[in-house]
């Protein structure tokens, strides 16, 4: 393992420097936008809105996201990946500290509109970005260090963010689950996260590759948009997209309540799980790589660890022992965190170059569309029923995921499987 991350790092040191700024970037987000991930939804009941409200104010962003995912990818496909990225990350973060600012729903609701909207530009030109400043060679490492840093630096962000409700509570003595502790990391999470633009901003053009230099302009002309979505290819990537979404929305948002209101967590243990989660799923990132040609292929490898989540789900969900479900939602994240990235490079290499943005939008689209609903009957579902019709409903629809997988990719991207190598 230790020789692993010896290669790992003189592979790292070999990629451009397009690559590397990306690289600083997701690690600045990831280290302090976590606090925003742990403790939004806290705020939101603190704040004295209800279960209902909670699922809304989750969902609008990713109906925003949905109403202009695929214009916001023509956007990319226009003006390049490095300006989107720039123009999305600063208006969605504007969006959130005004959210937060002004607690009140109607104005609560469009700001969280214009985040999603935004933060759609920023995150659809992340992954043709990465296409952009990798070639087959080191396709896979990039997309995994892509994926893999974010949770990583969040490891720092979830502990750190962690010890801040009841040390803000302490120094202003402001009382236990004060709003006012929660607004202060709220606002100085987002904030401090837009340190990650200076990385970008130093991005220049990405370095040409080989592949790209020798296409001829006049084929690199966008398809119109009716024959992309129509095409088998783009379907069939969309598909499992939105019922996978579907299921994860209806749990995966709601942990930190599930775990408070269900297993009775403090703000601290909070934090130190979600850093340990995110410690655990960068690790996983990065090494998934390393076993895909064992398990036989992109496509057999997602198959086997969103079957372990499948599992997870099922102990999570209906086990009373705080100190199992705690150590399988540590599993159930890493193990299905792991091949996400390397289908998304897979996905990429299903479409010419010149459809990437496009494709890459409508598979947003997708799970957007899945994830907006599962958002807002979660938080309904919760108010009238609690979470065990949610983990039914979760398990259900990521069996359906997996066998669409399955039935649609598993002669293109299975193969023998490999012996382990020491």
């Amino acid at each position: 393992m230790i020789n692993f991350f010896k290669i790992l790092f003189q592979q790292i040191g070999s990629l451009n420097r397009s690559a590397k700024l990306f690289f600083i970037a997701t690690m600045v987000d990831g280290a302090f936008y976590s606090g925003w991930i742990l403790f939004f939804n806290l705020y939101i009941i603190e704040a004295g809105f209800d279960l209902k409200f909670l699922g809304l104010i989750n969902a609008v962003p990713v109906l925003s996201a949905l109403v202009f995912g695929i214009p916001m990818g023509m956007i990319s496909d226009r003006i390049g990946r490095r300006p989107a990225m720039l123009i999305g990350f600063t208006i969605a973060s504007i969006a959130m500290v005004l959210l937060v600012l002004n607690p009140v729903p109607w104005f609560m609701l469009i700001m969280a509109a214009i985040w999603g909207g935004a933060g759609q530009l920023y995150g659809l030109s992340r992954t043709p970005f990465m296409m952009e400043v990798s070639d087959k060679v080191n396709r896979e490492l990039v997309f995994s260090i892509g994926f893999a840093l974010f949770p990583l630096a969040s490891t720092v962000g979830n502990a750190m963010y962690g010890q801040f409700p009841n040390f803000f509570n302490n120094l202003f003595d402001l009382g236990e689950g004060n709003i006012l502790a929660y607004e202060i990391i709220l606002i100085s999470s987002v904030v401090l996260s837009c340190l990650a633009l200076i990385p970008i901003a130093m991005i220049r053009k990405p370095d040409a590759k080989p592949e790209v230099e020798s296409i001829d302009k006049s084929k690199k002309k966008r398809d119109p948009i009716w024959p992309v979505i129509k095409d088998p290819t783009t379907l069939k990537l969309a598909l499992p997209e939105l019922t996978l979404a579907l299921g994860a929305a209806l749990i995966v948002p709601f942990f930190n309540v599930f775990f408070v209101k269900e297993h009775g967590l403090e703000s601290d243990s909070l934090g130190w799980m979600f850093s340990l989660l995110s410690l655990l799923t960068g690790i996983a990132c990065l090494i998934g790589p390393r076993f895909v040609k064992q398990m036989g292929g992109t496509i057999r490898f997602l198959v086997i660890t969103l079957g372990v989540g499948i599992l997870c789900f099922g102990i999570i969900g209906f086990s009373p022992v705080t100190w199992l479900v705690l150590f399988t939602f540590l599993i159930r994240g890493s193990a299905v965190n792991m091949a996400m990235p390397l289908f998304d490079a897979f996905s990429m290499e299903q479409v010419s170059e010149k459809r990437q943005g496009l494709v890459n939008s409508i598979r947003l689209w997708a799970w957007n569309v899945g994830w907006a609903i599962g958002l807002y009957i979660s938080g309904i579902v919760q108010e009238n029923a609690g979470f065990t019709p949610l983990f039914i409903a979760t398990i259900i629809l990521y069996i359906i995921s997996i066998s669409l997988i399955w039935i649609f990719f598993s002669k293109v991207g299975t193969s023998k499987p490999e012996p382990v190598l020491n």
